[in-house]
């Protein structure tokens, strides 16, 4: 299954965004979901794995965010993603999207569920 959270600032009526304590933007978080890939999700992975070997720019980071959003059913939209997916998680969560549709195609998937663009906590003992 994959699961993504993206953040996005919380806005006022007019569309302002609101600023909490210190001075930061106050964020709302959406968690999507999917665990069903049907064999399209197979084929169109091994297309976009194709294209990770060219150079990165801006027209395969859309077509990146695109794959992303495809493989969540278009629950979000590239935009969605711009404005609510963290710079450092970009390529954990493509690269763990990839691996999670792969990983299901070959039977692999008992413990590989991709849980992306959540911060990682670890308890203090």
């Amino acid at each position: 299954m994959l699961k993504l959270t993206l953040k996005f600032p919380k806005k006022d009526e007019n569309g302002n965004v609101l600023i909490g304590k210190g001075g930061m933007p106050t964020f709302e978080k959406k968690t999507y979901a999917n665990a069903f890939f049907g064999m399209g999700a197979y084929k169109r992975t091994l297309e976009i794995q194709q294209t990770v070997e060219d150079v990165m720019d801006g027209e395969l980071t859309d077509e990146y965010l695109q794959y992303i959003c495809e493989m969540y059913n278009h629950q979000f939209t590239i935009q969605d993603l711009y404005e609510g997916l963290p710079l450092d998680e970009f390529f954990k969560v493509f690269q763990g999207t990839v691996n999670t549709v792969i990983n299901k195609t070959f039977g692999l998937d008992k413990n590989s569920d991709a849980e992306l663009g959540n911060e990682k906590k670890t308890e203090k003992k």
